[in-house]
């Protein structure tokens, strides 16, 4: 993919796949030459990659539909140090209810159960403190 000019996200975007790969790669010596074309929405990235533009670099599973149909490829990138950990966040501010410790349950078992049933490719869960 860093032999094209890429398809990136917009630096100012929050989207935090480009600050990941950029610094796993500056770790490395290497960096992405050129962008073909930044934007801010993962729909429009993905448009652009299926029309030609460039390649992009993102999760599997923003992409995951377009690969399944066929429309995009997808291939496994191994370089040291590029993954990304994402956890469930709670407001300290805001009192624990049941509600919200149920939510919370919830949410931990869905992750679990795609990251075991490879519905998040390349996935694995971690324990953590409670919510």
């Amino acid at each position: 993919a860093l032999a094209r000019p890429l398809v990136w996200p917009g630096l100012a975007h929050g989207h935090c796949t480009r600050a990941l790969v950029e610094a796993a790669l500056a770790k490395q010596g290497a960096f992405v030459e050129s962008v073909a074309l930044e934007v801010n929405s993962v729909h429009i990235l993905k448009s652009a990659v299926e029309a030609g533009i460039g390649p992009t670099i993102m999760p599997l599973n923003l992409a995951r539909r377009e690969v399944d149909e066929g429309r995009l490829i997808a291939r496994r990138i191994d370089c040291p140090g590029l993954n990304r950990r994402v956890g469930l966040c709670v407001s300290t501010r805001m009192p624990s209810t049941p509600a919200r410790q149920a939510v919370a349950d919830l949410i931990r078992q869905v992750v679990s159960d795609m990251c075991l049933q490879d519905q998040w490719p390349g996935s694995h869960v971690l324990t953590a403190g409670p919510a």
